[in-house]
């Protein structure tokens, strides 16, 4: 039974319901609910007087191109011939739920009743079969946050924590700021433990080792630092080209103001990764769970599999094809191709650093992807501020990171589209840092401050241990189903059954497998289109093609929650924006009366532009072209249309002489006059006199509108 089944035709459906007394089979069971008692008996009357049934092929053609739309509302399956011809094949079960035979007569008399109301209940009637719903019930979904692997980077993309001070181009590069020979940094004072005297040195000229100064004064200073000098000295001690362009930053933003070492930069600049506040590498990647795979689906060949400990497959054989089924070990993961890249280019910084500027031979000693099997990394998620260990087994084409449901639980994270970052174990013993971390409120998150190293399943979060663990759901859990029963009345093995028994980490079942895990898209519209235009667009044909979506109410949504925010928002922060000076990127708050910046002479812009105001205003207008939309909402965007226009009025954003406030206010003071010119308001006594105040209100509705 279960072989047919798996695969059956139409005409088996209906033998197995009959002889077995069993519902009809899902794949021929149709959504009866969503149409109508009369286009039930629309449909009836065409298969009788149109249709002509082959019974040898199971196929039944309907010359009545009218009942289309009944089939495509019970998602038959069906195809057009002839321009005017419907084609049905495995038609068998639905001649058999209108209640007729094969030769498309009544298989009883069976009249239905005027006031018969539910579709469902009729065809289980006039079929003598046992139907069940098809969609009992509808869950609303929409799209969450596109995938993500892509290395961590800094705003902007830093190589090393180092300052390079303000006073040189926007670059930050330390090449930038080096032929000034002298920056002017703000560092942390240090203490010679030798004799005692201060520097910002980690050695001191005596060749003694400094130590934080740790007490309650000001333990910073500001001072000429001779950039060219240590850059320079670096080079050699790591025996690099000057042609590597390292970036560092501004200033520092923690505590006691220490800086990174200038050779670590110029090796991550050597090997094109970029260091993160904590003075770690990451690579941030979308969580998945997963617990069983294949070796040919993670790219790993089987002598690798064993090295890594894994015998045998989730049924207990030893491991000897590609195509067997493994049960995960709950702090393996597998990442995406470009992750497995991206690793391996900081094993190479991480082997560089300790043989050049540690003096110590190199670790991972990787010459391609697959050596980076077997590595261990740091998984954090960045609302928290405690690291797991995991261990990297192989790669998909895929986009995410697939990782045990424990694992990801000891994250705290439930796999709802978040995203978390991965580091090279060594990467973060070795380069992290408390003293990197920014001292503002939140500088601690989002930073391995702790580490777990073995997961613990009774700590980690419940919803983990709600997972079922069953290998088949039991007949009682459909009966029950079908009643809307309690979850917590159905006996299926949980996680939470294992929690106390000798090994709570393994003998995990499933209920279906599937052919690949990185079978179906590998990127989403979302990333793949470019230009919002184009996002939108997509998006509300998906809303045109959906017959459970209202597309007005889509593109209203569109405008409410994204378009007029947007707009709105550009309009408040150009009235309150700040000016920079092109050249050295100093901001002011107020432009300078020379016209020019004090520091260097550079000339002074906007920051915030006319183009980012208006971006969203021409799709605005073609949404209210092309959809309904409530008379609300359409003034909204009048209204910013409005002010836009009485901005930007002598179409420049430009403040040449600085007079900006009085150009602003003559267009909308003389708006504002037309606006009272044009619009008679009813007065108080008309609004007493008047019999209902909606009646009122439509008529400065329809004035307003008239002036806009």
């Amino acid at each position: 039974i279960h072989q047919i089944l798996a695969r059956t035709s139409g005409r088996d459906a209906v033998r197995l319901s009959e002889e077995y007394g069993v519902p009809l089979h899902p794949d021929f069971t149709y959504n009866w609910n969503d149409i109508s008692v009369d286009d039930y008996k629309r449909l009836i009357y065409a298969v009788k007087k149109s249709g002509s049934f082959d019974d040898e092929r199971d196929v039944i053609n309907i010359k009545d191109i009218g009942i289309k739309k009944i089939l495509e509302d019970l998602l038959v399956l069906h195809k057009i011939e002839n321009n005017n011809e419907i084609v049905i094949d495995d038609a068998t079960p639905l001649i058999r739920s209108l209640g007729l035979n094969g030769q498309l007569k009544e298989i009883k008399e069976c009249n239905i009743d005027e006031n018969e109301a539910n579709t469902l209940e009729l065809a289980n009637k006039r079929s003598g079969l046992i139907i069940r719903e098809k969609s009992p019930t509808r869950i609303g979904s929409r799209m969450g946050r596109p995938e993500k692997s892509k290395e961590r980077k800094m705003s902007p993309p830093t190589h090393v924590i180092f300052p390079v001070g303000h006073n040189h181009n926007n670059k930050r590069t330390i090449q930038s700021a080096s032929p000034r020979k002298v920056v002017k940094v703000e560092l942390g004072l240090r203490k010679c433990k030798n004799c005692g005297k201060k520097s910002i040195f980690n050695f001191c000229e005596c060749g003694g080792r400094t130590e934080i100064i740790d007490d309650d004064t000001n333990n910073t200073i500001e001072t000429d630092l001779d950039i060219d000098r240590l850059y320079r000295s670096a080079l050699r001690r790591v025996n690099e080209s000057e042609k590597i362009e390292v970036k560092g930053v501004k200033g520092l933003i923690s505590k006691n103001k220490i800086p990174e070492a200038i050779e670590k930069g110029i090796l991550r600049a050597k090997h094109d990764v970029y260091v993160f506040r904590d003075g770690t590498i990451r690579y941030d990647i979308t969580n998945l769970p997963l617990t069983h795979f294949k070796p040919k689906e993670i790219g790993v060949p089987l002598d690798k599999i064993k090295e890594l400990g894994y015998s045998v497959d989730y049924k207990d054989n030893p491991i000897v094809s590609e195509e067997q089924i493994i049960e995960l070990f709950p702090q393996d993961i597998v990442v995406s191709e470009d992750c497995g890249d991206y690793m391996v280019r900081v094993a190479g910084y991480m082997d560089d650093l300790l043989e050049k500027f540690y003096g110590l031979p190199p670790f991972y000693n990787i010459k391609d992807k697959k050596d980076i099997i077997g590595a261990l990394v740091i998984g954090l998620a960045p609302h928290t501020s405690a690291g797991v260990v995991g261990r990297i087994i192989g790669f998909v084409r895929s986009s995410v990171c697939y990782a045990h449901p424990f694992f990801h639980a000891a994250k705290r994270r439930n796999c709802d589209g978040d995203e978390d970052s991965v580091t090279l174990l060594l990467d973060g013993l070795v380069n992290f840092s408390r003293e990197f971390l920014p001292e503002t409120r939140g500088g601690l998150m989002d930073s391995p401050l702790v580490l777990t190293k073995k997961i613990n399943p009774k700590e980690i979060d419940g919803e983990a241990h709600n997972i079922d663990i069953a290998e088949r759901y039991p007949l009682e859990f459909y009966l029950k189903a079908s009643k809307f029963d309690n979850p917590k009345n159905i006996p299926i093995e949980r996680v939470a059954d294992r929690l106390n028994t000798n090994n709570p980490y393994q003998n995990f079942k499933f209920t279906h497998s599937v052919s690949d895990i990185s079978a179906g898209p590998l990127m989403s519209s979302y990333k793949v289109l470019k230009k919002m235009r184009d996002k939108m667009d997509v998006q509300l044909d998906i809303a045109r093609k959906t017959r459970a979506v209202d597309e007005n109410d889509v593109a209203e949504r569109i405008l409410k929650s994204h378009f007029i925010p947007d707009i709105m928002g550009n309009l408040r922060v150009f009235s309150t924006q700040n000016f920079r000076c092109v050249k050295c990127n100093k901001n002011f708050r107020r432009p300078p009366l020379s016209k020019t910046c004090p520091v260097c002479n550079g000339n002074i812009i906007l920051t915030v532009y006319k183009a980012s105001i208006k971006k969203y205003l021409e799709d605005s207008y073609n949404i209210l072209r092309d959809f309904k939309i409530s008379e609300y909402t359409t003034q909204r965007i009048y209204l910013l249309k409005l002010e836009i226009d009485s901005l930007f009025q002598d179409d420049t954003s430009k403040i040449d002489d600085f007079g900006i406030i009085s150009e602003i206010s003559r267009p909308v003071i003389k708006t504002l006059n037309e606006f009272e010119d044009k619009v008679e308001f009813v007065n108080d006594k008309d609004i007493l006199n008047a019999e209902d105040a909606e009646i009122n209100e439509s008529i400065q509705q329809k004035k307003l509108s008239s002036f806009l």
